[in-house]
Parts: C-alpha cells; structure tokens; sequence
C-alpha cells in the first residue's frame, strides 16, 4: 500500500503533540510513541497496527487537553 506524505506528516504532528503531552502517558504508551518517532525519523512508515494505535493515543492526550 502506497502512504502518501500526507499521512506522514499526520503521524509525524501526533507523535510529536503526544511527546509535548508525555505526562498524560502511561509509560508504555510514552516508549511506543518515542518508537514511532524514530521509525518516523529513520523515514520508515509505521504499519497498520502502529497507525491505529497511535490515533488512539492521540485521541486520548487530545481529549485530556481539551
């Protein structure tokens, strides 16, 4: 499946708010996340698994901060 950069750069801007917000991480999530960005930074896309999970971290630290 061919990932536009689009995407990239949505996984990208989340992973980094994610960090921004890392004291509302579980320390799992936190290592995930801090995995996800150096896959990100390494340029290697995350895998469907990685990309949903992401979006429920996300979604989670995004509904804390209002």
């Amino acid at each position: 499946m061919k990932i536009s950069n689009q995407t990239r750069r949505k996984w990208a801007k989340r992973v980094a708010f994610c960090l921004e917000q890392q004291a509302l991480l579980t320390d799992w999530e936190l290592g995930f996340i801090e995995d996800m960005d150096r896959l990100l930074d390494k340029k290697i896309d995350l895998r469907i698994g990685q990309s949903f999970k992401l979006n429920e971290i996300y979604h989670k630290v995004e509904e804390a901060t209002g």
